[in-house]
């Protein structure tokens, strides 16, 4: 996600905000800091990548399928 603020201030200056490859994570506090609240991180950062908790088994392909599907509309809906 790429973003680009600028906002001019009363007082004429000019503020920039740019950033690439950013999480919604980031856009968060760029926002949140902006609007005036402090953002502090976590003591210790969370592990983004974790190995799953076990094998992918057939049913839980056909249930991530089916999850995937649901809502989407069959060629008898168009």
């Amino acid at each position: 996600m790429k973003l680009n603020i600028t906002v001019n201030l009363d007082s004429g200056s000019t503020i920039t905000i740019q950033g690439e490859e950013l999480t919604a994570e980031d856009v968060n506090e760029v926002f949140a800091i902006l609007g005036g609240y402090s953002v502090e991180g976590a003591a210790v950062p969370e592990p983004q990548d974790e190995p799953l908790p076990g094998p992918i088994t057939d049913p839980m392909k056909e249930a991530f399928v089916e999850g995937f599907q649901e809502g989407r509309p069959t060629q008898e809906d168009i």
